[in-house]
């Protein structure tokens, strides 16, 4: 996770020389304060392009990142761009409601509680550890170039040992750093040009601690759960409808450089991504609840936590099972889901805590797994639900899995309404909740009839989650749009 010092340190930073080459400048995107704090403080490393509801884009000297990096979020935050044409498109990125979230349903139920019995959190502690072993992962040092060929060697090895000779595992290269990002790629039988893509970064640190960050929770932690996921898909031998692909993205900690470097490749190629998870910091449980959905718009998708609100619902109700969620927010870019927001994909961004209990060794050489416990028992929680995110929308491409309405009641949704009918006496209605994109519980019904109505008229207008308990045991979700 990119991190901001207090704004003291602004005043800190080191004078640099007043002139510099073009070529070293590049472009960004932040709020109009910070870009006149630094015009001020750099009035030669620093040229404001353009300025519109509050954002500006800003080009500089790339040695003006530093004094970004050391600045409180509450002051602004940054988004660095290749070009000019990409910023000022960014400033005017208005993410909005796609009817295909409607599409996303939960089919595979069999097999996902089939393959949520694999995970292991004693698998994800050891790979944690062997990524704290470096050291740093930092992008520009030995240890995080290194850190990147063992891992694809280690994903390599992996397929081949599963005889997966129809999975990729490739570099993404970029010329800004030498630290590779990996992609495993896992083809879809029936629609391969559909992508559900997870990842997280893998580099740690920043400008201030590169030479020594461990970064087992920030993170490793993220880097170990996707290894831990990809472990599982194989174990079962996985093979989707729509294509996988998996992500370890370099130097996150310096501006999201590659997950924005790949987001916007694939936004350029027409790329459909249907959905992004990005999986950094799961393993330090600092709040009462188990997994908190970022809630960021501009770079998150509030329709897509609606997606993981069903899972959970779903999969997660039960005592046996039971994962209690809730929102948080990042208030800025704070990790790489917002390089693929940014350039008008659905991301979603579980978190380990809410906001100021999240570990509070991050970016430090305290942050490591005896810090927490030794422990990925926490982290086993965002396995289960990166799977779950995997496979619903992916399908199982060999699943037996048979749609049935006979075990649930019959549900019509109109614009005032809802409509409900029980077909037998084992599909009563017990309870019906009805949450919003900001998880709020906005109906809670606990008296049915056989059939009925419910008005929802006074909803505003949205995307909506119902969550019915039925007296079968089993629990029927539905999203809708008013």
């Amino acid at each position: 996770m990119k991190k901001f010092f207090p704004f003291i340190w602004f005043f800190l930073v080191l004078s640099t020389p007043l002139f510099a080459q073009k070529e070293n400048w590049t472009y960004a995107t932040t709020s109009h304060h910070l870009a006149n704090a630094l015009r001020d403080i750099h009035p030669r490393k620093v040229q404001i392009q353009k300025t519109e509801n509050g954002r500006s884009v800003v080009f500089f000297d790339r040695q003006v990142i530093a004094t970004l990096d050391s600045l409180n979020p509450k002051k602004g935050v940054y988004t660095l761009h290749s070009d000019k044409r990409t910023a000022i498109q960014s400033m005017f990125y208005n993410p909005k409601f796609e009817q295909e979230i409607l599409e996303f349903t939960v089919t595979e139920h069999d097999y996902v509680q089939k393959i949520l019995k694999d995970v292991n959190p004693e698998s994800i502690g050891q790979m944690i550890k062997t990524l704290e072993n470096y050291g740093t992962r930092f992008h520009t040092r030995p240890e995080g170039i290194q850190a990147s060929i063992d891992l694809k060697n280690r994903w390599e090895k992996m397929a081949l040992a599963s005889k997966r000779s129809d999975i990729k595992i490739e570099f993404f290269e970029h010329d800004f750093s030498p630290q590779k990002s990996i992609i495993i790629t896992i083809p879809g039988q029936t629609k391969p040009d559909e992508i559900v893509i997870l990842g997280g970064h893998l580099d740690s640190g920043d400008s201030f601690a590169a030479d020594f960050a461990p970064g087992a929770d920030d993170n490793g932690s993220g880097i170990a759960t996707l290894t831990e996921i990809y472990r599982v898909l194989l174990k079962n031998n996985f093979k989707p409808q729509k294509t996988v692909q998996i992500m370890a993205f370099a130097a996150e900690e310096v501006g999201l450089l590659g997950a924005k470097d790949i987001a916007e490749t694939y936004s350029k190629q027409g790329v459909n991504v249907l959905g992004m998870m990005n999986l950094d910091m799961v393993t330090y449980k600092g709040s009462d609840l188990d997994i908190y959905l970022t809630h960021d718009p501009g770079f998150t998708s509030s329709e897509l936590n609606v997606f993981l609100f069903e899972l959970l619902a779903h999969y997660h109700s039960s005592e046996k099972d039971l994962l209690t969620f809730g929102l948080t927010e990042c208030g800025y870019d704070c990790s790489d889901h917002a390089a693929w927001g940014q350039f008008g994909y659905k991301a979603v961004f579980p978190f380990e805590a809410d906001g100021d209990e999240m570990n509070p060794w991050y970016h430090s050489e305290d942050d490591t797994f005896e810090n927490m416990g030794n422990d990925a028992s926490h982290a086993a929680k965002f396995a289960k639900l990166g799977l779950e995110f995997v496979v619903e929308i992916a399908k199982n491409a060999h699943s037996s899995v048979k749609n049935s309405t006979k075990d649930f009641p019959f549900i019509r949704i109109e614009k005032s309404e809802i409509i409900y009918e029980s077909s037998n006496e084992s599909t009563q209605i017990l309870t019906m909740e009805i949450i919003n994109s900001v998880a709020e519980k906005i109906l809670t019904k606990n008296d049915f009839d056989k059939s009925g109505r419910i008005k929802i008229n006074s909803l505003e207008k949205g995307v909506y989650l119902m969550v019915m308990k039925l007296n079968n045991g089993k629990i029927m979700t539905k999203k809708f749009v008013r």
